[in-house]
């Protein structure tokens, strides 16, 4: 019997099999998400501990994001001919014990090392746990899966906020490297190792792996007769050579480009704010307490943001629901700059939170719906790769803001200009409106 491997997954319901490997997606990319956040909760005390000036602080941040992009260009090609759980295996493992290591640093050279190094790690996991969530859930609920696998990067956010009040003034920052970041990710990385199937289209694109395929397909559906004896294969293009060259092919060239355009963008958007926040706010008369709480404000609302724009991708198109998420965000940072008083800053960074941030979920899921399985992890890994361009722009560009000593109305809404140039890249990409599952086929033939 010859079976359509995605055309099975998608005639059948979200079974138990398919949801745990989006939480343990998830999971992983809480982890990553601690890792993007937790050097901004701890900036502010080691810049006044060590006397840092401005332009090295964004350094820091811009270094690890460098280090982001280096394991994203790296990683992608290598999973998508090795296999995705591997290399989601020993990028945890990989950023977990350069944490442990952040912890024993005395200086800003050292920290700076270690900071890219755990950012390949970071760079070489997020790029490879979006397909898998992707290429379990059937296409009706795609881009819902994703974001909800994504919203690990807004609860590690979170996470990392909550705890930094309750940890650095008992522990000191450096216990943030050891507690919250190095060993739970060690045991995450294991845990992973015995419990992340490996993608199942990647062992259909093998055809190599019967038995290891008819084994995930009946974990999925108890009652399906499938056998090792079976033919398993995918109803897609199956492209040959360097993976990169093929984001090109197909008629994806303007995609790719665009989407790229829309990744940095954002992305400088992010760690621009993000990176600044607490900066910004204490100079700005706000006690650190307060500050850290705008962070926990943002991703919560990402998070929520995020789920919602990812329903909303997939029951209508992703183009009006993205344009709407950056022209949400766009508003709430100009009006950032025009309010004062500890509530209505909240309020304006929700609102940021639920569109710009939220709006990087969804293009997550965008990055995994147009590029075949067997470049899949290419795909999304250059497009945070490349994105990484922006967001090391964001902590230089912010940091020159602070050191010229900017107004804060001034620095949010400069910040807002880069979220209606994606605007501008989000409609001019060659995507259908069309509703429901109709939508997600049409991305995946763009």
């Amino acid at each position: 019997m010859a079976v359509d491997v995605s055309q099975w997954i998608d005639s059948r319901p979200m079974s138990l099999k398919q949801l745990w490997v989006v939480v343990l997606a998830g999971l992983i990319v809480t982890f990553d998400g601690i890792e993007i956040v937790i050097i901004g909760s701890v900036l502010p005390i080691v810049a006044k501990a060590w006397r840092i000036p401005p332009m090295e602080l964004g350094s820091i941040s811009s270094l690890f994001l460098f280090g982001i992009m280096v394991g994203a260009f790296l990683a992608g090609p290598i999973a998508d001919r090795v296999g995705r759980k591997w290399v989601v295996v020993i990028s945890t493992a990989f950023y977990g014990v350069f944490s442990l290591f952040t912890a024993g640093v005395n200086a800003v050279g050292p920290l700076l090392l270690l900071r890219f190094l755990v950012g390949v790690g970071v760079g070489g996991s997020l790029p490879n746990v979006i397909p898998l969530a992707d290429e379990y859930s059937p296409r009706r609920l795609r881009k819902t899966m994703v974001s909800l696998a994504f919203t690990g990067i807004t609860i590690g956010g979170v996470v990392v906020s909550l705890l930094a009040q309750a940890i650095i003034p008992k522990w000191g920052w450096r216990a943030m490297f050891v507690d919250v970041a190095g060993i739970p990710a060690l045991v995450l990385g294991a845990l992973a190792a015995f419990l992340l199937p490996e993608s199942i289209r990647f062992l259909v694109a093998q055809g190599t792996r019967s038995r290891a395929v008819a084994h995930l397909l009946r974990s999925i559906d108890h009652s399906a007769s499938l056998n090792d004896t079976d033919t398993y294969y995918l109803s897609e293009e199956n492209p040959r050579g360097f993976p990169v060259r093929h984001l090109f092919d197909g008629g994806r060239a303007r995609n790719t480009v665009l989407l790229w355009i829309m990744f940095a963008l954002n992305l400088l958007v992010q760690y621009l704010v993000n990176g600044w926040l607490t900066v910004i706010l204490t100079r700005a008369g706000f006690s650190l307490a307060d500050a850290i709480w705008g962070l926990v404000v943002i991703e919560g609302a990402a998070t929520v943001g995020g789920v919602l724009l990812g329903l909303g991708a997939d029951l209508r198109s992703p183009k009006g629901v993205l344009v709407a998420g950056f022209l949400l965000g766009a508003v709430g940072l100009v009006l950032l700059g025009q309010v004062h008083g500890f509530l209505p800053v909240m309020l304006m960074l929700l609102i940021y939170g639920l569109g710009i941030v939220g709006a990087q979920f969804g293009l997550n899921g965008l990055a995994a719906s147009i590029y075949p399985t067997t470049v899949r992890s290419t795909g999304v890994s250059w497009a945070l790769g490349v994105g990484r361009f922006g967001g090391i722009a964001g902590p230089l560009l912010g940091g020159a803001m602070v050191a010229a000593k900017m107004p804060m109305a001034a620095v949010f809404s400069l910040a807002a200009i880069p979220a209606l140039l994606a605007i501008a890249a989000m409609w001019a990409m060659n995507l259908k409106a069309e509703p429901g599952a109709q939508v997600a086929s049409a991305v995946e033939k763009a």
